[in-house]
């Protein structure tokens, strides 16, 4: 149980494996959004998703982690440093 099977005639995944694959893609895109931010890309410039993602993790104050405002948001009022 837990191991990924080969697709048969149109037999789903086990509902764990396909768990697994959601939280190891949802893990890899908050690095990844995480790892720009670090590398001086502003928030106001991350997609709609993207910003998505990191609020349900983080919560809705999750741009003050890094070192941002609200109104970053929507347009650039802090410059990274």
């Amino acid at each position: 149980m837990g191991k990924v099977r080969k697709k048969q005639h149109n037999q789903p995944l086990t509902d764990l494996s396909q768990q697994e694959f959601t939280v190891k893609n949802y893990d890899k895109a908050i690095e990844y959004i995480e790892e720009s931010i670090k590398s001086g890309q502003h928030i106001f410039y991350l997609e709609d998703n993207e910003k998505a993602i990191l609020e349900e993790k983080f919560g809705k104050d999750w741009y003050k982690r890094y070192g941002f405002v609200k109104g970053d948001l929507t347009g650039i009022v802090t410059y990274p440093q």
